[in-house]
């Protein structure tokens, strides 16, 4: 017997003519044989595709294709879908790539602590799975790196912090964040932890790409770090900035009391010789916990306006 769930998956597609159809395919022969499920929708985000990939997924059953006008990134590509699936009322939301990296049978394990209103977010673990090639070095060991900051961030027990495979339920889907383009999995995991989701992680299984390129360049590490920290400000500015106008302070605290020890046991002329040291680290202190108060009021009052609508 089904019970009443609502799925979508959400599939970001760039130039994926060669295997989108047999992507779609796969997903809806998996997604039919779970029992749990009474209808699903697959959800094709068309990123500026220069080939044929709209044309295709178009004329596929149980399929809808949206279109951005220009390639707009990967982020922008997930945030369309994200939004798409919470205004129509989906009860779970799976992220899933063109590319089938991932094995679309691992769907129904990923969705099922959701179904069982047990966690919030689901991450897949390719870790803990089956990586049926040798992942290149920058991949693994950028993977591992931003795995650790995560879990040191966050306090969840991550393994595999970048998965293309996630599923959300409808409390995800009202809190998740993202603002940029291919870090967005680090951006989920953040603006989750900071609404108090419930995380939970997946052993799946993770294939080579048989067509197109991966997005990972040499690049990657430095944007993701820039765009974590910039998450990090947004999101929770007191805790953030907060704690480096603390820090700063603290510090102009440590030099003046140095300064003044100095002065009244004869070893310099002045009680404050660097005055401008003095001045700039207490100014930057101040401007820093005013404008965490600032960011964090624009954020209070966004999450007002949402609730209320």
């Amino acid at each position: 017997m089904k019970n009443d769930v609502k799925l979508a998956v959400v599939i970001p597609a760039y130039n994926e003519e060669e295997t989108i159809s047999d992507c779609i395919n796969k997903l809806s022969n998996s997604l039919n044989s779970i029992s749990e499920i009474n209808s699903f929708k697959i959800i094709i985000v068309n990123d500026g595709s220069l080939d044929n990939t709209e044309q295709i997924a178009d004329q596929m059953s149980n399929t809808l294709v949206i279109s951005h006008g220009y390639n707009r990134g990967i982020g922008a590509a997930v945030r369309t879908g994200l939004k798409f699936v919470e205004e129509n009322n989906f009860d779970i939301v799976v992220k899933f790539d063109a590319d089938l990296q991932h094995d679309p049978n691992d769907i129904k394990n990923v969705i099922e602590p959701l179904i069982s209103n047990n966690f919030d977010l689901v991450y897949g673990d390719r870790f803990n799975g089956a990586i049926t090639y040798k992942m290149p070095g920058i991949r693994k060991y950028g993977n591992k790196f931003f795995t650790k900051l995560m879990k040191l961030i966050t306090n969840y027990s991550i393994t595999d912090s970048q998965p293309g495979l996630f599923a959300g339920n409808k409390k995800f889907l009202s809190s998740v964040s993202i603002f940029s383009d291919y870090n967005y999995t680090q951006q989920v995991l953040y603006s989750s932890y900071i609404s108090g989701l419930r995380f939970k992680q997946i052993p799946i299984k993770f294939n080579e790409r048989k067509h197109g390129q991966s997005f990972v360049k040499l690049s990657y590490p430095f944007k993701a770090m820039f765009q974590i920290l910039l998450l990090m400000i947004t999101k929770n500015p007191m805790r953030s900035l907060g704690s480096i106008s603390l820090v700063t302070m603290l510090i102009t605290i440590f030099i003046s009391c140095l300064q003044l020890a100095d002065y009244f046991n004869g070893l310099t002329p002045k009680p404050i010789m660097n005055v401008n040291l003095i001045l700039g680290l207490g100014f930057i202190s101040v401007q820093l916990l005013l404008t965490a108060i600032i960011l964090k009021s624009i954020s209070n009052i966004e999450t007002y306006m949402r609730t209320r609508n």
